[in-house]
C-alpha cells in the first residue's frame, strides 16, 4: 500500500476531513490533498506532523517497520538519516523548529 492510500485510510478510520488533518498538521488543504493523491510525498519534517494529526507513527504511514539500512548504505549514513528523522519528529511534538533540537546517539 502506498503512502497516499495509508493517509486516506487512516483519515477515514478517524472520521476526519482533509481540512481537519491539514489544519492539525499545520499545512493547507491543497498540500495535504497532494499527498493523498500521490502528487507529492511528505518531507521528513512534514511526516511526523501528519502522523500526529492522524494519531499514528511516521513508520506506520510509510508502511514499514523500523528503519533498516538500505542496501549498500553505510552505518554512519543510517545513523545520520535516523537522527534527522527523529530530530524532525521531536521538533514537531514539542512545537519547535528542527534547528532548535540536537539529537545525540550513543551506541554502547
Amino acid at each position: 500500500m502506498e503512502v497516499r492510500d495509508l493517509l486516506r485510510e487512516r483519515r477515514h478510520e478517524l472520521g476526519k476531513t482533509q481540512e481537519e488533518v491539514a489544519r492539525e498538521a499545520g499545512m493547507n488543504v491543497t498540500q495535504y490533498n497532494g499527498y493523498e493523491r500521490g502528487r507529492s510525498m511528505p518531507s521528513p519534517v512534514t511526516l511526523p506532523r501528519l502522523a500526529k494529526a492522524l494519531q499514528t507513527t511516521p513508520e506506520a504511514l510509510l508502511h514499514r517497520s523500523p528503519v533498516r539500512p538500505v542496501h549498500g548504505e553505510a552505518k554512519g549514513d543510517v545513523l545520520r538519516r535516523l537522527r534527522g528523522q527523529f530530530r524532525a519528529q521531536v521538533a514537531t511534538e514539542l512545537d519547535l523548529v528542527p534547528d532548535d533540537v540536537i539529537i545525540r546517539i550513543e551506541i554502547l
